[in-house]
């Protein structure tokens, strides 16, 4: 599932991400643990964690570049970007959330200006109508809980 050793000739580790996991992970504790230098830990919590989430997100693509379509490049942007909104809402990490609504948004521009290109006329009509009913509700998310979110952000 991690692509460990090579996939289809291009060296591709799944012990990178698990590195950069762990590495997210230590500076979660290492946050929770030093309370008292609270000025100090939480720009290099946030250097850390924004040099891993890109990491990772580099490794997924690697990853998925190696034996997969550009539009399965998409999709798994996407689903990294939930992943980090959804663990960002729960251990109430904002870089989280940003790096998560950042990836999201290159998932997004990558739809409309690469994937829907280059698919048939019919898909990609679909493409953009899927992509407009995922906007669409987004949006109806946003507006429905504005004031929770601005919160959270």
């Amino acid at each position: 599932f991690f692509g460990w050793g090579t996939l289809q000739g291009a060296a591709v580790s799944g012990y990178n991400a698990i590195g950069l996991l762990l590495l997210l992970a230590i500076a979660q504790t290492g946050k929770h643990l030093l309370k008292d230098f609270q000025d100090s830990v939480v720009s290099f919590h946030a250097g850390i964690s924004i040099v891993a989430i890109l990491g990772l997100w580099m490794e997924a693509s690697r990853w998925i570049w190696a034996g997969g379509t550009e539009l399965a490049v998409t999709i798994v942007w996407a689903l990294l970007a939930f992943a980090l909104l959804g663990t960002g809402f729960l251990l109430r990490e904002r870089v989280w959330r940003l790096m998560g609504l950042l990836i999201l948004a290159v998932s997004v521009g990558h739809v409309f200006f690469v994937d829907v290109w280059k698919m048939g006329q019919f898909a990609g009509i679909l493409g953009i109508i899927g992509l407009a009913l995922v906007l669409l509700f987004l949006g109806f998310i946003y507006n429905r809980f504005a004031s929770q979110i601005k919160k959270w952000i």
